[in-house]
């Protein structure tokens, strides 16, 4: 082990131990794309997924450990991006109008940010794309892709809970026909009943809306407190996408491969909690909206069942992520 500026770096001299420890991890990581598209029924819907697209199990892998790492650098380098990272991934998706089976979790979000839903995501957005440049000089990723990972990345970086995420999606060149921000869903003057029409017109509800912005919540409590920055997390990587693996010398777990929880604070329902308690925690309209009487069923629901909020957050987001699921490339 060779040690520079704190981190230890495994080299060909490491013991065997340590080679079975990056294996292992390379089996973790697995689980972001091992979730077969073939047990989804098919949607009537537009966003095209290419399950082959990356390759076999091993570029997979690669491009897996690239994009987690990059995404948890920039997360640690500017907290503030987990809860944007959300947002965008909510956003991204939401766009899907389940009754014209348009839009949906395609990367269009990057041709929308002139629209109020997306207030304030310019620089979160610009980190993704940068994300995306970064990685596609060794591997393809698509930018549905990516986007669809940070929110998860966020998530599970802030202690949440592991969700997997299908790659594949095959990006839009355009916006979403289906304006969600003007529904009273703009992010300065979000109103409960805009955010359900807007959930709603997705095919989701009350209940999926309450998850999604009640992890963005949990993000937010996490992250708030804990100063702009919690330092880098980076990883050397060679020419062949491959991490030369940093392993932290504050390891503990296998879990920890990629660092320990961002934010000073544990990932819960605290956040719904403080709002079914009447209290402004400070997401703005979006504290106001989830207080509204059609909300206030799975608001409490939330608040009092943590184990609960915790596994249907993860049923919702891989929901949202596949939100539009045609099963092939899209025939333009």
């Amino acid at each position: 082990m060779q040690g520079r500026k704190g981190r230890v770096f495994m080299t060909q001299a490491s013991d065997d131990c340590d080679r079975r420890s990056l294996l292992s991890a390379g089996a973790v990581l697995s689980s972001f794309f091992a979730l077969s598209l073939s047990s989804t029924p098919p949607a009537r819907a537009s966003v095209a997924f290419d399950p082959d697209r990356y390759g076999d199990k091993e570029l997979k892998i690669a491009t897996v450990n690239k994009l987690k790492q990059k995404l948890r650098n920039a997360i640690a380098g500017d907290l503030s991006l987990a809860v944007a990272f959300v947002r965008l991934a909510i956003n991204d998706g939401i766009g899907y109008d389940a009754a014209t089976n348009e839009g949906g979790p395609d990367g269009s979000i990057a041709f929308e940010m002139d629209r109020d839903q997306n207030a304030g995501l310019k620089p979160a957005l610009e980190t993704l794309l940068k994300v995306k440049r970064e990685i596609q000089s060794t591997n393809e990723v698509t930018f549905g892709d990516v986007c669809a990972f940070a929110g998860a990345v966020a998530i599970e970086s802030t202690g949440g809970p592991r969700i997997p995420v299908q790659l594949g999606r095959t990006d839009s060149g355009a916006p979403n026909k289906n304006n969600v921000g003007a529904s009273g869903y703009a992010w300065n003057s979000m109103s409960g009943d805009g955010l359900l029409q807007t959930f709603t017109k997705a095919g989701f509800g009350a209940r999926e809306a309450v998850l999604l912005y009640g992890a963005m919540g949990a993000v937010y409590l996490a992250t708030k407190d804990a100063g702009k920055t919690a330092g880098e997390v980076d990883a050397d990587i060679d020419d062949d996408g491959e991490i030369e693996a940093f392993i932290p010398n504050t390891f503990g777990k296998q879990s920890d491969i990629y660092g320990a929880q961002l934010g000073n604070r544990k990932f819960d329902a605290s956040y719904l909690a403080q709002i079914a308690k009447g209290q402004t925690v400070g997401l703005g309209s979006v504290d106001k909206a989830l207080a509204d009487p059609q909300l206030k069923t799975f608001v409490g629901k939330y608040a009092g069942n943590n184990n609960a909020f915790l596994k249907d957050l993860n049923e919702c987001y891989l929901k949202l992520t596949t939100l539009g699921y045609q099963g092939t490339k899209r025939n333009d």
